[in-house]
């Protein structure tokens, strides 16, 4: 998962919801050639899914040098054109994300129209001047007018893509060439891409979403996270949309109920990440709840992130005792503390067991 409290974006706590502009906009619409062989068999599902415009978003952003410069990049990089390659190497900075890092214009130009359901190419485009109409007016309506519907679920997750725009709205005026550079090479470079790429990579994607969603369908993974916790997901469905160019560091959250996951990784990687970050997504709203208490009581800081973060590889641990993801010494310790309270109550739920760890750990216990 990325790491979420470097992104966080707090007006008012945590748990504070997303102010979306009520407007009239275009109802969503259905993700364009999205793959999942078993959708619909049960009532809530984990999915991968095979989808045409992240994908181009991440080739572009590969062709940049991120996460770094890769081989998917020294393949493709021929379908961009000069021009454009440079513009993209320029502004790599502003687009970089992942391990706590997150790029001015990478909320904008990658995180959230990989989130959106854009159907097309057009749609895509319309956004992206929706995002030049924001960036040059110093205001969010633009973009969130646009499928009104999804932004709203936006306020599930950590991330808060308006209160990050603010708080660089009046840098954002003096980022408007390299904004109106990037909208262009978006433009200019998607027919090739989609003619010299997309048709010759497609099919390995949806042969790695079968193999990955046979093993998710075996692991029932929404279902079997319910239960060891007892917490609920919002919602029947989440989505992983795997990506062939390299997008990120692990995997990446997109909204409560979407990640991204490149496929430059061996399958049992792949899937380990996505069963952490179920997870993650899973027991956000405990970590609100926690988050916000802790705060109101003046105890707000790392621990209770870091007892979240331990919670969530707890569990992981439990549903594939093999896996093991990079996690700091402090969310290690967590994680020990969790299996031993475990031990000491077998009946005790996740809130429950956070509960007592947050308590005995700041009692001087652990």
């Amino acid at each position: 998962m990325t790491a979420l409290r470097p992104l966080l974006v707090r007006a008012v706590g945590v748990g504070s919801a997303l102010l979306l502009a009520a407007c009239v906009a275009p109802a969503d619409r259905p993700r364009a050639n999205s793959k999942s062989p078993f959708a619909g068999e049960r009532d809530k599902e984990v999915v991968c899914v095979v989808e045409r415009l992240p994908n181009y978003i991440t080739h572009l952003t590969a062709v940049a040098g991120l996460p770094w410069r890769t081989p998917y990049a020294d393949t493709y990089g021929h379908t961009v054109d000069v021009e454009s390659h440079q513009v993209l190497q320029l502004h790599a900075p502003m687009l970089q994300w992942g391990h706590g890092v997150t790029g001015d214009l990478a909320p904008f130009f990658v995180l959230l129209p990989a989130y959106l359901p854009l159907s097309d190419e057009f749609d895509l485009f319309e956004y992206m001047r929706a995002v030049d109409t924001a960036m040059g007016s110093q205001s969010y309506d633009s973009i969130g007018q646009l499928y009104p519907r999804a932004q709203a679920r936006l306020s599930w997750w950590l991330f808060d893509f308006e209160g990050f725009f603010y708080s660089r709205a009046q840098i954002y005026e003096t980022y408007l060439r390299a904004v109106r550079q990037l909208v262009h090479v978006f433009e200019h470079n998607y027919q090739k891409w989609d003619e010299e790429v997309w048709h010759h990579v497609e099919l390995d994607l949806d042969l790695t979403a079968e193999e990955l969603n046979a093993d998710l369908w075996s692991l029932d993974l929404l279902d079997t996270w319910e239960r060891l916790t007892g917490q609920r997901f919002r919602g029947d469905r989440y989505e992983v949309v795997l990506s062939v160019a390299p997008a990120g560091t692990g995997i990446t959250s997109l909204g409560y109920h979407r990640s991204l996951l490149a496929t430059d990784m061996d399958r049992e990687r792949m899937l380990g990440l996505i069963v952490h970050e179920v997870g993650t997504h899973l027991l956000v709203d405990l970590f609100r709840e926690m988050s916000d208490r802790d705060f109101s009581q003046g105890e707000g800081d790392w621990t209770t992130y870091a007892a979240y973060a331990g919670l969530t590889a707890h569990y992981t641990r439990q549903i594939l005792p093999e896996f093991e993801t990079e996690i700091e010494n402090d969310v290690e310790r967590f994680a020990g503390i969790f299996r031993q309270l475990a031990d000491d109550e077998p009946s005790a739920d996740a809130h429950r067991l956070m509960e007592r760890a947050l308590a005995e750990q700041r009692a001087g216990r652990w």
